[in-house]
C-alpha cells in the first residue's frame, strides 16, 4: 500500500474504529496475476446488527488500489468506512508478515458481539480511535470515568472540601457567577492571632444564644451565614419581642429585607434609590428624631386600642387567641424576614387553618389630607388612599405596597392569612377587618424580585461600605 500521507486522514477516524472493534471479519484472498489480487470480507454496520460484504481489487505489486465496492449505502463510492476498516486490516497484515508467528506474542483481535454486555464505567473507553496523519501508526486513547457516581445527588454523601476546591476553581475562571453572589468562601491563608486571651467556656444557655445572635449581626468584619435552623429562626423571634423597643431587633433589620420594605422594593425600577438602600444598610432612621414625626406617633399610640377593639370583635364570633411577635427571619435564606403586629389563632377556623398574622394601620393622613378622624368608608372613597370599595366593603388594593406587606408577613410566618386592621378615631364605623389569603402566584414572583434585588443592590452596598 502506498504510505503517503493523506490530505483527508481525518475521514477515516470511523474507519479506525472499526478496525480496532475487530469489526472486518472474514479475510478471503484470491491471486488474480503476478500483480492483482481480489480481497473479500465481511465488515459489521456501526448502529445495525448486520454484516456488509467489502470487494478490494490491488495491485500488490505497486500498492495501488484498483477498484472498491461496499453493500452499504454510501459503498458505491469506494468511500466508505468499512472499505477503509477493510484496507487497514490488509496493511496490518502486510506490515506483521515478515515476521514468522512462532516469533511474536500470541495476539489476535477479539470481534465484538453482536450483543454487547454491560461493564462498569470505569472499564469503558470513552475516547475514539483517530489516525495519525502518516497513516503508518494508530494511536489508541484510553479515557475512562473514575470517580462518577450515578446516585441522585441528594444520596451521594459530598465532601465539604471537594465541594470549596470546586467553587475556588470556579472563582477563578467566573467570579462573578450567580452560585459565588450566594455564598461567602472561607479564607484559605488565615493571619496568626496577634494576642491571646483566656475565655469562659462555661457558658449560659442564654449567653450561648446571644452569641449565636450576633453572628446574624452585620459588623463590618464578617458576613453572617446565609441558611440558618427553623428553630434558630423561633429562637429569635422570642428575644426580638417588642419591636422597636428591642436592641437585637433594631440591630437584625441592618442589612435585611423586611416586609416593611417588599412594596417599595417592587416599586423600585433598575436603579435603587440611595434612601431605600441607605434605609436597608443603616436601619430606620428614627433615632435621629428628638421627637417622632406626628403621623407615626399617632400610629404607635393608637396601635394597642386598635387591637383591643380587633379582639373585641372577633371574640364575638369565637375564641381567638393573640401572642406578640418580633423578627422572623426565613431559614433559607436569612437576608429576608417579616415583623408582623401580632400572631392569631381563630378557633373557628379548621384545625390546619387556625394560624394567621395581624396588621394593623392607624392612618394620619393619605396624600396630606388628615385622615385620623374620618370614617374607614371615607378614606376607602379618597382616590390615593390604600383602600378601595368592593362589594364586600373596604379592602386593600392590592397594587398597594401594603399588600406586599402582608403576602411578606404569611410567607414568613407560614401561616395562609392575615387579618388587616384599619383603626381610626371616628366616633362610628371606625375599625375594619379584612381577612387576606395566602397569595402563591404573587408571593414566588416578588421572592424573585427580592433575591435579585439582594444579590444585586443591597450586597454590592454592604460590601463597600465595609470597605
Amino acid at each position: 500500500m502506498n504510505y503517503e500521507p493523506s490530505e483527508n486522514y481525518r475521514g477515516l477516524d470511523r474507519a479506525v474504529q472499526h478496525f480496532e472493534a475487530g469489526d472486518v471479519q472474514n479475510l478471503l484472498l484470491s491471486k488474480v496475476d503476478d500483480k492483482v489480487v481480489y480481497l473479500k470480507g465481511q465488515c459489521r454496520a456501526s448502529m445495525r446488527k448486520i454484516m456488509y460484504t467489502v470487494y478490494i481489487a490491488s495491485n500488490f505489486m505497486d500498492d495501488i488500489l484498483l477498484h472498491s465496492l461496499c453493500e452499504c449505502p454510501i459503498g458505491q463510492g469506494m468511500s466508505c468506512s468499512h472499505i477503509g476498516a477493510m484496507l487497514l486490516a490488509l496493511e496490518e497484515s502486510k506490515r506483521l508478515l515478515p515476521k514468522a508467528s512462532t516469533s511474536q506474542l500470541c495476539k489476535w483481535k477479539v470481534p465484538r458481539p453482536m450483543k454487547v454486555q454491560p461493564l462498569p464505567l470505569k472499564s469503558i473507553s470513552m475516547n475514539k480511535s483517530k489516525i495519525s496523519a502518516d497513516l503508518t501508526s494508530i494511536p489508541v486513547q484510553k479515557q475512562t470515568v473514575e470517580t462518577f457516581d450515578p446516585r441522585h445527588s441528594e444520596d451521594r454523601t459530598t465532601s465539604q472540601e471537594h465541594l470549596l476546591s470546586e467553587l475556588r476553581k470556579l472563582q477563578d475562571v467566573f467570579p462573578k457567577s450567580g452560585v459565588l453572589q450566594m455564598r461567602v468562601l472561607p479564607c484559605e491563608n488565615v493571619p496568626e492571632a496577634v494576642y491571646t486571651t483566656e475565655v469562659t467556656t462555661e457558658l449560659t444557655e442564654q449567653e450561648k444564644l446571644d452569641h449565636k445572635i450576633k453572628t446574624l449581626i452585620f459588623d463590618g468584619r464578617t458576613e453572617p451565614p446565609m441558611m440558618i435552623s427553623e428553630a434558630f429562626c423561633k429562637q429569635i423571634e422570642q428575644q426580638t419581642i417588642g419591636q422597636r423597643d428591642n436592641t437585637v431587633w433594631r440591630e437584625l433589620h441592618k442589612g435585611r429585607l423586611t416586609s416593611s420594605m417588599f412594596g417599595d422594593i417592587l416599586s423600585s425600577k433598575t436603579s435603587a434609590p440611595l434612601s431605600l438602600l441607605k434605609k436597608i444598610i443603616h436601619g430606620s432612621d428614627l433615632d435621629k428624631y428628638s421627637r417622632l414625626p406626628e403621623a407615626i406617633q399617632w400610629g404607635i399610640d393608637n396601635e394597642v386600642k386598635a387591637r383591643e377593639e380587633y379582639l373585641e370583635f372577633k371574640a364575638l364570633f369565637g375564641t381567638v387567641e393573640y401572642e406578640d411577635t418580633g423578627l422572623r427571619l426565613l431559614p433559607e435564606c436569612s437576608y429576608i424576614g417579616a415583623s408582623s403586629d401580632g400572631k392569631v389563632t381563630d378557633h373557628s377556623m379548621p384545625p390546619e387553618f387556625r394560624n394567621g398574622v395581624i396588621e394593623i394601620k392607624c392612618p394620619f393622613s393619605v396624600d396630606k389630607i388628615q385622615v385620623n378622624n374620618l370614617e374607614i368608608s371615607d378614606i376607602a372613597d379618597m382616590p390615593n388612599s390604600f383602600l378601595e370599595n368592593s362589594d364586600s366593603g373596604p379592602s386593600l388594593k392590592k397594587s398597594h405596597k401594603y399588600y406586599a406587606q402582608v403576602q411578606g408577613e404569611m410567607y414568613v410566618y407560614g401561616v395562609t392569612w392575615c387579618d388587616f386592621v384599619v383603626w381610626t378615631n371616628a366616633p362610628a364605623n371606625n375599625i375594619n377587618i379584612e381577612r387576606i389569603d395566602f397569595d402563591e402566584g404573587f408571593v414566588e414572583n416578588m421572592l424573585t424580585k427580592l433575591k435579585h434585588f439582594y444579590c444585586s443592590k443591597v450586597k454590592p452596598a454592604l460590601i463597600q461600605s465595609v470597605c
